[in-house]
């Protein structure tokens, strides 16, 4: 027996699975993304002279303290503008690869499929990247104790983890939906000898 819940969860998700949502949401995304990768983080990171701390996958207090002391003024200003588009990016980004996974899990699995549950990951990303910006953002403001810099460095793990699962997740059932859709082709435009 489904327990209630789940099946609920899984029902909504079916019903964000959709092309129109998809299309908006990578409209969205696509250029965020584009202003992030390509001018506001090399942007920092050539203020602060080191990569920026949300472009790494794992770091401890010492690190924190390392990046912020080679920004000096120019690069924490540099620095605070990356975090206030990360206030946005995170959803953003969440909500495409959801849809984009729950698109593709329904076409593969179907609409009450558990496996529907797999579009979650990013959600879960999402999170950690909040919890990496709001530490960020106490270095920022504040000057916390450095038992907050390894806790946002964990942030960034479980970001990263579930950034490269979700991509994995999305592209593998990318190519599988291709490879139906390709086999499907050829046989209905193949003519018998």
């Amino acid at each position: 027996m489904k327990e209630p819940g789940k099946s609920q969860l899984i029902t909504r998700i079916a019903g964000l699975a959709g092309g129109r949502a998809l299309v908006a949401a990578t409209a969205v995304f696509v250029p965020l993304a584009v202003w992030l990768f390509a001018v506001v983080i090399p942007s920092t990171q050539e203020a602060c002279g080191a990569t920026p701390l949300d472009m790494r996958a794992h770091y401890g207090a010492t690190e924190v303290t390392r990046f912020l002391a080679s920004c000096g003024e120019v690069g924490i200003d540099a620095y605070r503008t990356m975090q206030v588009v990360d206030l946005i990016y995170p959803a953003v980004s969440a909500i495409f690869l959801f849809i984009a996974i729950a698109v593709v899990v329904r076409r593969l699995a179907g609409p009450t499929s558990p496996a529907l549950l797999l579009a979650l990951v990013p959600i879960v990303g999402g999170l950690a990247d909040y919890a990496e910006n709001a530490v960020a953002w106490m270095y920022l403001t504040t000057s916390p104790s450095p038992g907050w810099g390894d806790l946002m460095g964990m942030a960034a793990t479980g970001k990263t983890i579930a950034g490269w699962l979700g991509g994995l997740i999305l592209l593998m059932g990318v190519v599988v939906v291709g490879s139906r859709w390709t086999t499907r082709h050829f046989r209905q435009t193949s003519v018998p000898v």
